[in-house]
């Protein structure tokens, strides 16, 4: 592989999820040093170790090579996603180095960065035009971890509009700590509706501490939009109120014909009942009527119980 050319480094990231072609991103490398220091980190790449870490941590002691960094490792990350697709429809062909290990292995790189790659990932990858690249940006945040919580909570209202969301979306997707949550639990009350629905979505994902909150914003976020994010988690809960809260959101979407709230409660509640699991997996729509009849026939004050 040849990186520098004229001073340029150009990285093809492959994440994208439409039939148009992927984008092609250059970067300039102001100095013959960032180039060097690629070229090393191409290098190693394959044999990975220390001495390749050695070089990631070396590029981070400058913004513009770390960017450069973050492209090349981003282009790893994408390229083992395409062969490990390859592997799953049986057209993979021979490569020296297995496609996970690739993509665990930059991942990690990136990783170590730590918040001084935090502006990288974003402009490279949480706000690419192709949403498979955004999304491979929100899993490369959340694998940061709690030491770029505070540069990813600057971002949110830094960054575009219209990528706030996949910020909030990295946050929910750590690991829970006490920070985390604060923040999460700050960006419910944002302006912004889709900041607001990953927030949520979020503290779902801490399990059922916050769940009378998750509550509250099914029956009085302005936002439809919000409302249907939540309600698609609370299919993971399985207590009687969370069915109750989930079926008066039914009751509303039917009166005020919204066929994809319709859609997300007969999903949650499904779940909540087991009637999927009790069904198998063909997509049975019951209706509104029997699912007020379904909770009128659940144990007085007790859990949703398994549906027959």
């Amino acid at each position: 592989m040849v990186w520098c050319r004229c001073t340029l480094l150009s990285v093809m990231l492959l994440g994208c999820s439409t039939a148009e072609p992927p984008a092609r991103r250059t970067l300039p490398v102001a100095t013959k040093e960032q180039g060097d220091v690629l070229k090393r980190a191409d290098r190693l790449f394959a044999t990975g170790g220390k001495e390749f870490f050695a070089v990631v941590d070396e590029a981070g002691a400058d913004p513009a090579t770390t960017k450069a960094m973050v492209m090349y490792l981003a282009w790893h990350m994408n390229e083992a996603a395409r062969l490990q697709r390859q592997r799953q429809q049986g057209t993979l062909p021979v490569r020296a180095l297995d496609s996970n290990a690739r993509y665990v292995q930059a991942r990690t790189a990136i990783a170590r960065l730590g918040p001084k790659a935090v502006p990288p990932v974003g402009e490279v990858l949480v706000e690419h035009r192709f949403s498979d690249s955004r999304w491979l940006g929100v899993e490369i945040l959340a694998a940061m971890g709690p030491e770029v919580l505070p540069t990813i909570e600057k971002s949110v209202d830094q960054r575009p509009e219209k990528f706030r969301r996949y910020y909030v979306e990295a946050v929910g997707r750590m690991a829970p700590t006490t920070e985390a949550e604060r923040l999460l639990l700050a960006w419910t009350g944002h302006s912004d509706f889709t900041v607001r629905a990953a927030a949520y979505v979020g503290l779902a994902s801490h399990g059922a501490k916050h769940l009378a909150k998750l509550h509250a914003a099914v029956r009085s976020d302005p936002d439809r939009f919000v409302q249907r994010q939540v309600v698609k988690q609370l299919g993971a809960f399985r207590d009687k109120e969370t069915a109750r809260v989930v079926i008066e959101f039914y009751s509303r979407s039917v009166v005020g014909n919204d066929r994809m709230g319709e859609t997300e409660a007969e999903r949650a509640l499904v779940r909540i009942s087991g009637r999927e699991a009790a069904r198998g997996r063909k997509v049975i729509r019951y209706g509104l009527a029997s699912w007020q009849e379904w909770y009128r026939n659940l144990p007085p004050g007790g859990a949703a119980e398994r549906g027959r």
